[in-house]
């Protein structure tokens, strides 16, 4: 059962934490407490009805809400809650996985559409974003090693959030595809 408190709450520090407002403190509405949070309010997330994707055409946001590799997360999630460090490792890299395989399929079938300086700027802004991952997962890392030292948190927040990275990219990448072509399914089923 704390495995599973802990598991929901490094979900929802790294879903919120990527849509932070930034207003001022004081014009910021009081936080809700870790208690008062309810997975739906992560499920709502992964169904993609969050603020980043917000501007989606009905059809395309249909596609997002109904896809097969959220459906099977959550579901995957519910049935066997992950309670030990490695079994939420595990869980994250596995959908993970999942997700850069979607991302890799994406990302191809969009550059074998676009040519000259659009290909181009997809190639550079694909490269861009790998990078900005790979400083944000290392700056996490050093940023929980300097505040509280080691820990296993540490490797369970990592995967979470590099699981995030991969599924936001992809429904950027899908959405852009999308836009061209007016369709789009997932590989996964």
């Amino acid at each position: 059962m704390k495995r599973s408190i802990i598991l929901t709450l490094v979900i929802i520090f790294l879903l919120f934490s990527s849509c932070m407002d930034t207003k001022e403190p004081s014009q910021n509405p009081p936080q809700e407490s870790y208690e008062d949070i309810s997975f739906d309010a992560v499920k709502e997330y992964l169904n993609g009805v969050d603020e980043n994707f917000g501007n989606f055409s009905r059809e395309f946001r249909e596609i997002i809400e109904n896809n097969s590799i959220d459906k099977a997360m959550l579901l995957e999630e519910e049935n066997t809650t992950p309670s030990t460090t490695v079994e939420m490792i595990d869980f994250a890299k596995k959908y993970s996985t999942i997700w850069e395989t979607e991302l890799d399929t994406i990302y191809k079938s969009l550059k074998s559409r676009l040519e000259g300086k659009a290909r181009k700027s997809l190639e550079n802004s694909q490269s861009s974003w790998e990078k900005y991952c790979s400083g944000e997962l290392l700056l996490l890392r050093e940023m929980y090693l300097s505040t509280t030292g080691t820990g296993s948190i540490i490797p369970i927040v990592i995967a979470y959030k590099e699981l995030i990275f991969k599924r936001d990219r992809t429904i950027e990448l899908t959405y852009y595809y999308y836009s061209l072509t007016e369709e789009f399914s997932f590989v996964y089923k």
